[in-house]
């Protein structure tokens, strides 16, 4: 990890380039879902957001939203990760792994050469609630084939950082590093950072520090919160948005700021970056992502005949 002390280092600050609405679908067994990239103005062939494919909220207090889950299903060729915040659901996978995800845990699932798996959620009989974010992530193309793997992270692994002097903030990190706190989730192919952010109303928050290297985004599910700076050219990302900030094409010797003000009702976000893919093609079919439409034949076949 960097040393961001470092007074050595260039710092640069990140402003927001793109503002894109999440629209209301749906996906696996018709479980109702927020999906903010992966469809609409920031698609899935957006140089700027890569290597970010999709990023679905699941988020209802009705258990008919989401009961039916996503039963028994193929993967190939990308990175899925999980973060719980609401009830509980349930992994099982062809490869013997066996996961249950409570509130404020998180899964990360390498999917590479193939893995079947099912996701299903746990009926909450308490309130019906359940809350929870899935990102998907490309590989490049030297890693798509690779073994897949299974890691779950129980809420107790996933380090909080809160304002000790005047409780403006908390920061889960989940992946990359905050300060001195690195998360407990490591994407040696990416090396992504993947923070959910709490800001108390009216907060002024300039802790966050990135890679110039990385394509970044924010997504807002609380309140709202102008992002960018310096503030003169900050621009206000409201609830069910994506935030894309523009990478300013620094080397791996430079770091990036980024500013962000809470709005009055406060505001609660995740913040998302990784390296890009440069120059490569992505073609997608339903929950295969490769390089070729030879490459998706070839993923449908081997999944047809149990080759995964």
């Amino acid at each position: 990890m960097n040393n961001y002390k470092s007074s050595d280092i260039k710092m640069n600050e990140r402003i927001i380039g793109k503002i894109s609405t999440s629209i209301n679908t749906t996906d696996g067994e018709g479980v109702k879902i927020k999906r903010s990239i992966g469809s609409g103005e920031i698609g899935i062939r957006n140089d700027e957001l890569s290597p970010f494919l999709l990023l679905d909220e699941i988020r209802s207090k009705e258990s008919t939203d989401y009961m039916s889950g996503f039963p028994t299903h193929p993967h190939r060729g990308f990175i899925t990760v999980t973060y719980m915040l609401k009830g509980e659901m349930r992994h099982n996978d062809n490869r013997g792994n066996q996961g249950l995800l409570k509130e404020g845990s998180a899964q990360f699932m390498v999917a590479g050469r193939g893995i079947v798996h099912s996701e299903m959620p746990i009926r909450n009989f308490v309130d019906q609630s359940f809350f929870a974010f899935q990102l998907w992530i490309n590989l490049p193309s030297a890693k798509k084939m690779i073994d897949p793997s299974y890691q779950d992270y129980d809420s107790t692994k996933i380090p909080t950082i809160i304002d000790k002097d005047f409780n403006n903030f908390n920061v889960k990190v989940l992946a990359g590093q905050f300060k001195d706190t690195i998360g407990p989730i490591v994407d040696d192919n990416l090396k992504t950072f993947f923070f959910d952010i709490e800001l108390k109303p009216n907060t002024k928050f300039t802790d966050i520090v990135l890679p110039s290297t990385h394509n970044a985004f924010v997504y807002v599910f609380n309140g709202n919160g102008r992002f960018g700076g310096p503030t003169s050219r900050s621009k206000l990302v409201k609830i069910n948005q994506v935030g894309l900030f523009l990478n300013n094409g620094g080397d791996e010797n430079s770091l990036d700021t980024i500013q962000v003000e809470a709005g009055s009702d406060g505001v609660r976000f995740l913040l998302l970056a990784a390296l890009p893919i440069h120059n490569e093609k992505v073609v997608q079919y339903g929950p295969f992502v490769m390089n070729s439409d030879a490459e998706i034949k070839k993923a449908i076949l081997d999944f047809r005949t149990n080759n995964f």
